[in-house]
């Protein structure tokens, strides 16, 4: 990692000047720093140029008196000045020194994303005043931050950089779950593991589904916690690329898209040494799938991966069962509390599933709850065809797909044995499209609309859901597998989530702290669910949309138009209104924005006549067409569309109607972008009246008053909206402190683009 300072910032710098247009570094100097040496009281001021060597290298720290100069009121724009007059004519390409310099700044970890963003604001902007502001700010920064002294040979920082940077406050829920209370046995193996993670660095810990890999490595994490600065846990449900992209950072934003939060994650974790542990838990994507992988290898922490494939050219260390029968049965007992009388038939089930850890469990729980004794039980084992010899052992292929499905149909049998009523399997077919990585048990129950945990309590206790903590609860995979392929969840049977996931996706202004649980789990559905009520699917999947847009979930929003275009091929599938809709949706995606206005009146082409059916699609379609003439500068087609599209909604009675606010606003603030700022807060003021004071629309419609007063420069009514809108987010989003910090973070962000600072204090 190269450590943003003066000294490798001036690098970047003079690497991008024209060869002849500075003679050595003094002259360099002069330039950066014209002001400062054309100022009289320092006209007897000459450049050493051993010091100035000393300085460009990161030897020696800058003179006091140039701080000090640079450091007041006006420091920072005295330096813009030199660099637009000076050093911006001599660079031969500006735009490359700008992404040389930005590379630099995200690349340092001990820089907040905070200060990275403000320094970097007007990064890919359009004119080279833009380009020379990011490189004033940030060579700005690198002058003015704590001095290290660069090393004379190797030019790297001569403060002790052996360890990893602390990151338990910088991403959040990254902790190891605790291992299963019972587990046992495993101490060879946990020893193998720790020698190989020391010699090898990087390590596959690859076994059969519900061998208990996953168990093993967070007993490791607990049992070797103080050999690590960090352990951080990642449960890769998808691909690797995804599971960082998805990481909690106490500095993310819903704004940015996901190439933007992969980026800093990835610069983050790639900071990490040999004292961080990176385990990445149900890796099960092959090499070669995954295009990630190269690169995650190419960390310098330790990285243990736990995987069901067995990958090439890696460090492998294989995991069995456990063979030593008696801890097994110990296992047993823990759940079945009348084993102490029936140790032979217990030691024949465990031979019968072959000592697979997750059976075993799953036999025990099924004899403590007492519909089968454990004769009974064996012979149901050894009539099904999971019965198998000893040596017919499951093995495992190359890409890792099982030649034998033993091990699942012991699953399965164990599973068809709990005769399961039928609020149990309706649970459990939602269940298995939650995140493997797990989900708030409460906020599972609440999308069922059940009134109680009793369900969710009673599968547990048999083992069929697996609790994180508390309160977060999982399946395993090979049980979530089972279920999907014993249960078949379908867009019926799995009705009640749907439409519950539906709502809140139509709640298009409000901000909810489990957006990433619930698009993996539209994932999920996608991935899995039989379509067996088209109409309702293809409505869940237009609904879900924007709302994904609204965080910019770029990849899930494919995947959603990938499955509309895949329906919508039987001409017999869906009506007009849905093909226009996926248009509109290929439309959110389209990144060339004249192909993205093509592509909107074509789905207006197919919806010739408007009626009360479809004017709110209409409606929004024109409204989008809007935004993006306002995105090309075209502001008079920009308002006739948008314009349009708001008499629409007032034709058909839809203004103040929940899915139509934003648009409604979006057209206020628009007309006050283009100049006609009363009649943008007129309109907002008519729509004032209509919404609940204490709802999230009426927050969104309280920032978008203080974004019209901000305009008008009128501070102090912008500040009385905007507080208005932070009180009713404080009780929106009392249980989400991040949201909290994002939206305040965000205003003032806004007042101090206008020029005018507030303290933080009054929006609090």
């Amino acid at each position: 990692m190269e450590r943003c300072d003066f000294a490798s910032v001036t690098k970047i710098i003079n690497e991008g000047i024209f060869e002849s247009a500075v003679q050595n570094q003094t002259d360099f100097i002069y330039l950066i720093f014209d002001d400062f040496t054309k100022d009289e009281n320092q006209k007897n001021l000459a450049y050493d140029s051993a010091s100035v060597c000393k300085w460009m290298n990161g030897n020696e720290k800058l003179p006091s008196i140039i701080l000090k100069y640079y450091s007041g009121k006006d420091g920072l724009e005295r330096l813009k000045r030199n660099v637009t007059k000076n050093i911006v004519p001599i660079l031969s390409d500006i735009f490359k020194t700008e992404d040389e310099i930005y590379r630099l700044i995200i690349s340092d970890v001990s820089v907040s994303r905070r200060k990275r963003d403000e320094l970097t604001k007007k990064y890919h902007g359009k004119t080279e005043d833009d380009c020379a502001e990011v490189i004033a700010n940030v060579l700005h920064f690198g002058m003015m931050r704590d001095f290290v002294e660069r090393d004379k040979k190797t030019k790297k920082p001569t403060r002790n950089d052996s360890r990893s940077p602390v990151l338990s406050e910088i991403i959040m829920g990254c902790d190891t779950p605790k291992p299963c209370r019972y587990f046992c046995g495993r101490e060879e193996e946990l020893q193998r593991l720790h020698e190989a993670l020391a010699e090898h660095g990087k390590v596959f810990l690859h076994g059969i589904g519900g061998i208990g890999k996953s168990e093993l490595v967070k007993e490791y994490a607990r049992r070797y916690k103080k050999d690590y600065t960090n352990i951080i846990y990642i449960f890769c449900g998808g691909d690797l690329k995804k599971a960082i992209t998805d990481l909690d950072f106490v500095d993310d934003t819903e704004d940015e898209d996901g190439e933007k939060r992969f980026l800093w994650h990835s610069r983050l974790l790639s900071s990490l040494k040999q004292d961080s542990l990176l385990i990445i838990d149900n890796f099960n994507s092959s090499v070669t799938e995954d295009g990630y992988l190269a690169k995650i290898m190419e960390y310098n922490c330790r990285i243990l991966f736990t995987t069901r494939g067995r990958p090439e050219n890696y460090h492998v260390m294989e995991l069995s069962e456990i063979s030593d029968k008696t801890v097994l049965l110990e296992l047993m007992r823990k759940y079945y509390s009348d084993a102490e009388g029936h140790r032979d038939e217990l030691m024949k089930i465990i031979d019968a599933v072959h000592g697979h850890t997750l059976a075993t469990e799953l036999a025990a729980r099924l004899l403590e709850r007492g519909m089968l004794n454990p004769r009974e039980l064996l012979y149901k084992l050894q009539t099904k065809k999971t019965a198998l010899d000893d040596n017919d052992k499951i093995s495992v292929i190359k890409d890792g797909k099982p030649a034998s499905e033993t091990y699942g149909e012991h699953i399965r049998t164990l599973f068809a044995l709990h005769s399961l009523s039928e609020e149990q399997m309706m649970l459990m077919r939602c269940m298995a499209l939650v995140p493997l990585s797990g989900i708030d048990k409460r906020l599972f129950n609440s999308w069922l609309s059940l009134d109680n945990l009793n369900g969710i309590n009673g599968l547990t206790e048999l083992g069929l859901i697996t609790p994180i903590s508390s309160r977060e609860i999982s399946l395993h995979p090979m049980i979530r597998d089972t279920a999907i392929s014993d249960l078949k969840p379908s867009v019926s049977n799995c009705r009640t989530m749907i439409l519950k996931l539906e709502e809140t996706c139509l709640r298009h202004g409000e901000d909810i702290p489990y957006y990433k649980e619930m698009f993996q789990t539209i994932e999920n559905i996608v991935s899995f669910i039989e379509k067996d009520d088209i109409e309702l699917y293809l409505r869940f999947l237009g609904n879900v949309f924007p709302y994904m847009e609204k965080y910019k979930y770029t990849q899930e929003m494919r995947a959603i138009i990938k499955e509309q275009q895949t329906l919508l091929k039987n001409p017999s599938v869906g009506c007009a209104e849905d093909r226009a809709l996926n248009l509109d949706s290929l439309a959110a995606v389209e990144e060339n924005t004249d192909k993205a206005i093509e592509l909107e009146k074509e789905a207006l082409s197919l919806l010739p006549h408007i009626n009360k059916d479809n004017a709110h699609l209409i409606s929004n379609i024109h409204a989008n067409i809007g935004t993006l003439y306002c995105k090309k500068g075209e502001y008079k087609s920009a308002r006739q569309h948008m314009e349009k599209g708001y008499r629409i909604l007032q034709k058909y009675d839809l203004a103040y109607m929940h899915d139509a606010i934003t648009q409604t606003m979006n057209y206020a603030v628009c007309l006050s972008n283009m100049g006609n700022i009363e009649d943008g807060m007129e309109i907002l003021q008519e729509l004032e009246p209509k919404l609940d004071r204490k709802s999230g629309d009426y927050a969104i419609l309280q920032e978008a008053m203080g974004g019209i007063f901000l305009m008008k420069r009128n501070f102090s009514e912008a500040l009385k909206h905007y507080k208005n809108a932070i009180d009713i987010y404080k009780v929106i989003w009392m249980d989400s402190c991040e949201l909290m910090d994002s939206k305040v973070r965000e205003i003032e962000e806004l007042f101090i683009k206008a020029g005018y600072v507030i303290p933080r204090k009054f929006l609090q």
